[in-house]
């Protein structure tokens, strides 16, 4: 059990629940934002947030561990120069990993990494995900099989609505409205990884 948060002072903080019932600490590095994302499957997990890399500069790093978290490598999902924010991570055996962000551009576009599950390897070039600017609302990601992510979001344009993308490869092949905006979005894997 491994759980992904922001304390007091601005750090990321990975912990887990160890052998005896207590936290234990596996990971603090900062300075981050306010969204964290974490994932796992058996020894390999992928943290992604919010990260400072200069007091105005805002973008989406990761921490990966292929060693159930003895050791960390930092990595950012994009451009650093250009602020990107609020990650999701998705990460599932048959399928591998993904990391979802909001990307500034010129106009704000939702986009996407993946990889395969065992590293060391490479992230995909990044991908725009969706057709609409994406709110800035956290958003949600899950593996659905067969190498799709599903995808879901609140679109900025007004009236404000909520889409579900299904991403396959480089290609978005699903894009629609969700017919109410819920006051949250969850979304849990519908098959055991």
């Amino acid at each position: 059990f491994l759980i992904s948060y922001i304390d007091a002072s601005n750090n990321l903080r990975i912990d887990t629940v160890n052998q005896n019932g207590g936290w234990g600490h596996k990971l603090k590095t900062g300075p981050a934002g306010s969204v964290t994302s974490i994932g796992y499957y058996k020894d390999t997990t992928v943290c992604a947030f919010e990260y400072y890399v200069k007091p105005d500069t805002l973008i989406c790093a990761y921490e990966i561990s292929y060693n159930g978290g003895r050791t960390w490598s930092l990595g950012a999902v994009d451009n650093t120069s250009v602020m990107h924010e609020l990650p999701a991570v998705s990460l599932e055996k048959g399928q591998g990993m993904a990391i979802i962000y909001r990307y500034h551009a010129v106009n704000p576009e939702g986009r996407i990494i993946t990889r395969q599950y065992k590293g060391p390897g490479l992230w995909t070039t990044p991908v725009k995900f969706a057709d609409y600017t994406p709110m800035n609302v956290p958003m949600a990601i899950t593996a659905m099989g067969n190498g799709k992510w599903g995808i879901a979001y609140v679109g900025a344009d007004q009236p404000q609505v909520a889409y579900f993308a299904a991403f396959v490869g480089s290609i978005v092949s699903v894009e629609q409205p969700i017919s109410e905006i819920p006051q949250t979005i969850t979304l849990e894997q519908n098959f055991p990884n």
